[in-house]
């Protein structure tokens, strides 16, 4: 079986041959899937420009965990390894803007960069991110991806054997940070807290908590004082609680409009693709923490993750491009 069976979207344009013609293909976001998209695009000398705002969700962030050789690199230092190694592709450029808009016109989408630039493309890669939402107690926000971690996995190994509380301010999630609690009194502390700040916790997964010894403490919470390994928490009507990390999961919301503006099918902040990256609209690819495969649960946010998703809306995104300027179409569809 061809390995082209079963395409059911291409970019249907021919491929332009002048040197100041529109790009194969427009990169959106410069994270790790954008990065990786690019990266890939490059090295079968594609013309692509990726985009980046450089407003980046671990922005905070001093280290990353769980990426294979560079466990403990801080995101700045991974993004900055990749920038060199795209410089290293003569068909590849960066463009460092916001992108206000977006266009479809003439078989070409068309962005409308912030430094007033235009930039055109036959294809689309969307790797713009997701933005996370911290609570409005006072100090979270500006603690949030320093001092206040968002996730057991990521961070649970450098707070093994501290005092952890687990803050919850969302009652569309309830049970999460009481789940959150358990997994790390089961994995890496005897002294867990949760800190509820009144949402209301499942009975049952009550009695769950007790029967491991973990805090739980309603009282309204007020802010949130110090830096990592001496935290405060302060609460309206409660005595204050001392602790060496902090937890906390925050509602985020898709940082970039484009996907919408395209016409893609979304899911909330998730933008619905298939098994090759694609969405709903021909030519458009996405990859990284935006990026959900229809039917599938919520996607893993592991850096991981969004370097295979950028190599793989890349490597389809390129051979869409190759079936369509080389008129394949109906040579790869099987005949009725």
């Amino acid at each position: 079986m061809s390995q082209y069976e079963g395409v059911q979207q291409s970019v249907d344009k021919e491929k332009p041959s002048t040197s100041d013609s529109p790009r194969d293909v427009v990169v959106v976001g410069g994270g790790p899937a954008g990065l990786s998209a690019a990266l890939v695009l490059g090295r079968q000398l594609r013309t692509v420009t990726l985009v980046d705002s450089s407003q980046y969700r671990n922005a905070p962030a001093t280290e990353s965990h769980m990426y294979l050789g560079s466990d403990g690199a801080s995101p700045q230092d991974i993004r900055e390894r990749g920038r060199e190694e795209l410089a290293a592709l003569p068909t590849v450029t960066v463009h460092t803007s916001e992108i206000l808009g977006v266009t479809s016109e003439n078989g070409l989408f068309v962005f409308r960069c912030g430094d007033g630039t235009e930039i055109s493309s036959r294809a689309v890669v969307l790797a713009t991110g997701h933005r996370d939402l911290p609570s409005n107690i006072r100090g979270v926000a500006q603690r949030f991806g320093r001092s206040i971690v968002h996730c057991p996995f990521c961070h649970g190994y450098e707070t093994r054997g501290r005092s952890i509380a687990v803050l919850a301010d969302n009652p569309a999630v309830a049970a999460q940070p009481a789940m959150q609690a358990l997994y790390l009194r089961t994995h890496y502390s005897d002294d867990v807290a949760l800190c509820t700040g009144g949402t209301e916790i499942p009975e049952a997964l009550r009695e769950v908590l007790s029967d491991h010894a973990i805090a739980i403490l309603d009282a309204p919470i007020s802010s949130v004082t110090g830096e990592s390994g001496a935290l405060t928490i302060e609460f309206s009507d409660a005595p204050s609680l001392s602790r060496e990390a902090i937890f906390y999961v925050p509602r985020y919301e898709a940082r970039s409009t484009l996907a919408t503006d395209l016409g893609c099918e979304n899911d909330g902040p998730y933008t619905l693709v298939d098994h090759c990256q694609r969405t709903s609209v021909a030519g458009v690819y996405a990859a990284g923490d935006i990026a959900k495969i229809r039917g599938a649960d919520v996607p893993l946010s592991f850096i991981s993750q969004a370097v295979a998703a950028g190599q793989a809306a890349a490597l389809w995104c390129d051979q869409d491009l190759f079936i369509a300027e080389n008129h394949l179409q109906s040579v790869l569809t099987p005949s009725k």
